[in-house]
């Protein structure tokens, strides 16, 4: 049924009577002479020289990530065909912070004119896990009216203490807008698109003999031109115009171009892309410098290249290098080890590219044979249990690497590899569809087919800078009444949080710790707050420095700053107001880590006997740290009653499982009765339930 109405949907979209074909081909026959046209005049952005000055708008895009801001000052390196700019920096405002996270921030430059933009250099100076902050991406804008605006894709922290500790970065551009051809009715675009292409090096390498399949993605589809060749393609460096139609697809969002492999010359160096839209005169250029590979013994070789299509009016895509691991299952009936695997997404997919699955080809740190393993145990039946736990959680054999570069796919929910099998193979894989035929007319998704052939498991990671990955472990292999390629497919099983920080071995050696912390309060506050810094094992109470306020600011902004490693979190929802034993904790925020969540543990006080006036502070402690003494104190005037149950609300930083609680007394006056046997604690975020034996009473007075 599915594939039913996927051939319907194919069939409609294909569907364009022939009164279309002919405006199709009236439009791009128009656009080629406009072409030729336009080759023989410069715009007032190409005739500027090094001696003019510019403005540029410079657009800095914080991302969504947890710890992303910072409060440091930026600085900038700008680099074009006339030169490059002195180090510019993108300082903070004293009346509105910038750099926040999921923020965009806007400075403007004036410089002298570089013309077309090339690269950029970005950092900042201040050394420190959590001191960094997380870029998107940098636009910078020419502020003329025919003027280009320019993308700079990075994705990627600038923070000593995450990935790979870089805090400056060299950024390439990725692609660029020409301002004024935004369309007035964007919606007026048919997909008709020309397309320059300019390939080849200087030194004459990089031409090909390979025919070009354009593929467009846009925001209802995707629409292929295949087997383009042009005269051009041979000479090198030169250009090509190719004109397609990708029709109804709606917005244009990515392109990819493949090469087929023809001929004695298969690969291609593709160096960049102009892109018009015929129909609304819309352009964009899309920066690739890099080579489509058919074959070769390079490692990551990929015969294709996909570029993110740049619009001022729309987010773009980001280009990410999709990395991972496979482990290699039964290969018998392969042809050759060469194979081509495809990364599928909610919103797109990859070009397929080559993977070899030789063992030679294998990592040899992540392979674990059966017949080198020791078990120590008793039984035979406890050795069997012993081997399958480690035949479960370890890689047994051999596991490839592979990397491939594609504008994003949006959530990954299968791979396939696509295989050269023999007869007999062919044979078995046939058995195989028919099978898989039969589970998913009886809609059973999750019975695994083939589960031990070709390939176990799979796992991807966008980036080093992205703290998951997708396992792929669910068994599939095509239809019956599907395509003819022989793959096997494996389905998303469930994802994976992963750090992000630096590891041990590139980090630097860390020092004594000595924290500071700045806290601003309001001018009619006469209260100054004890501050405990609280980890999982112990608590340290810091000592004040100074009690002068600083210009009277009233922002309830907290920074915490370790002067010996520069280590710095951050603090969300920051600001109180405070009472005298008021105790209010806020959780840290750690790149990429997000904070330990607030809980309210609901205190029930069983009370029998009572006499005297004292105060009651009670001390959660758990896995995770304590919640210090607190007060115990609600709406009534005496918060204990003899002879009953009372009822108090404690909101802290969760303390994980609670393992004991701690009660003191403060008394004015002797003597005091008391009697209590039992603390209830409810977790309400968890919804577990803590009973506690008291034991000893301990009295601060």
């Amino acid at each position: 049924l599915k594939s039913a109405q996927r051939q319907e949907k194919t069939a409609e979209r294909r569907k364009i009577s022939e009164d279309d074909r002919i405006n199709a081909a009236i439009v791009i026959q128009s656009g080629w002479r406009g072409h030729r046209v336009r080759k023989k005049y410069k715009t007032k952005s190409d005739e500027l020289t090094p001696q003019n000055a510019m403005a540029y708008t410079i657009l800095v895009v914080i991302g969504n990530r947890w710890a992303a801001e910072t409060d440091q000052d930026l600085f900038i390196i700008i680099y074009g065909e006339h030169g490059k700019s002195e180090k510019l920096y993108l300082r903070q405002d004293a009346y509105e912070a910038k750099f926040r996270q999921n923020s965009i921030d806007s400075f403007h430059v004036k410089i002298d004119a570089l013309g077309i933009l090339d690269k950029i250099i970005l950092g900042h100076d201040r050394i420190g896990y959590g001191a960094g902050v997380f870029i998107e991406r940098i636009l910078i804008a020419e502020n003329i009216v025919d003027g280009r605006q320019f993308l700079f894709q990075c994705n990627k922290w600038f923070d000593s203490g995450q990935a790979d500790g870089k805090i400056e970065r060299t950024i390439k551009i990725t692609a660029y807008y020409f301002i004024s051809s935004m369309p007035d009715d964007p919606n007026s675009t048919k997909g008709r698109w020309e397309l320059i292409i300019y390939f080849g090096k200087e030194d004459g390498t990089g031409w090909t003999t390979s025919n070009l399949n354009v593929i467009g993605y846009g925001s209802h589809g995707s629409s292929a031109t295949n087997k383009i060749y042009d005269s051009n393609f041979t000479k090198a460096p030169s250009q090509a115009l190719i004109q397609v139609d990708f029709g109804d697809i709606g917005d244009l969002l990515k392109v990819r171009i493949e090469i087929d492999g023809n001929g004695i010359n298969p690969d291609f160096f593709l160096n960049k892309v102009e892109l018009k839209d015929l129909d609304t005169d819309e352009k964009m250029v899309s920066i690739v410098k890099k080579w489509l590979k058919f074959s070769g013994a390079e490692k990551y070789n990929q015969p294709f290249r996909e570029f993110p299509v740049f619009r001022t009016a729309l987010e773009p895509l980001c280009l990410l290098n999709y990395e991972g691991r496979l482990r290699l299952g039964n290969r018998r009936n392969i042809k050759t080890s060469l194979c081509f695997m495809q990364i599928i997404g909610e919103l797109s997919e990859t070009g397929k590219f080559p993977i070899n699955i030789d063992r030679k080809h294998s990592s040899k740190s992540k392979c674990f044979l059966y017949h080198s393993l020791k078990i120590e145990v008793p039984s035979l039946i406890s050795q069997l249990i012993a081997l399958e736990q480690f035949r479960r959680n370890l890689p047994c054999t051999p596991e490839i690497l592979f990397k491939a570069e594609s504008v994003y796919i949006g959530r990954i929910h299968s791979v396939r590899i696509y295989v050269d099998s023999t007869s007999i193979g062919e044979q078995l894989y046939e058995g195989m569809c028919m099978l898989q035929t039969i589970y998913d007319n009886r809609f059973v998704p999750h019975i695994g087919v083939g589960i031990e052939w070709l390939v176990e498991r799979i796992v991807i990671r966008e980036s080093s800078h992205t703290p998951y990955r997708f396992m792929l472990g669910y068994s599939r292999v095509r239809n019956a009444q599907e395509e003819n390629d022989i793959y096997k497919e494996l389905v998303l099983s469930g994802m994976e949080g992963l750090p992000t920080k630096i590891s041990k071995k590139k980090s630097q050696k860390k020092l004594c710790a000595q924290w500071i912390l700045s806290i601003t309060i309001g001018e009619q506050s006469t209260l100054i707050p004890k501050v405990t810094l609280c980890s999982e094992t112990k608590n340290a109470e810091m000592v004040l420095v100074s009690r002068t306020a600083t210009d009277g600011i009233i922002n309830f902004q907290i920074v915490l700053y370790d002067s010996a490693n520069g280590d710095e979190p951050r603090f969300s929802n920051v600001g109180a107001i405070m009472t005298s034993e008021c105790v209010v904790e806020y959780a840290a925020v750690w790149p990429d880590i997000p904070p330990i969540p607030y809980v309210n543990y609901e205190i029930t006080i069983n009370t029998g006997e009572l006499s005297g006036n004292f105060i009651v502070y009670l001390n959660l402690i758990g896995t995770k740290g304590d919640t210090g003494f607190r007060r115990l104190v609600n709406n009534e005037t005496n918060p204990l009653q003899a002879d009953s149950n009372s009822v108090f609300q404690v909101k802290a930083v969760s303390i994980g499982d609670a393992k004991m609680a701690e009660i003191a007394l403060r008394s004015e006056k002797t003597p005091i009765l008391w009697s209590c046997e039992q603390i209830h604690v409810l977790d309400n975020v968890t919804n577990l339930f803590y009973v506690f034996h008291l034991k000893k009473l301990v009295d601060l007075s």
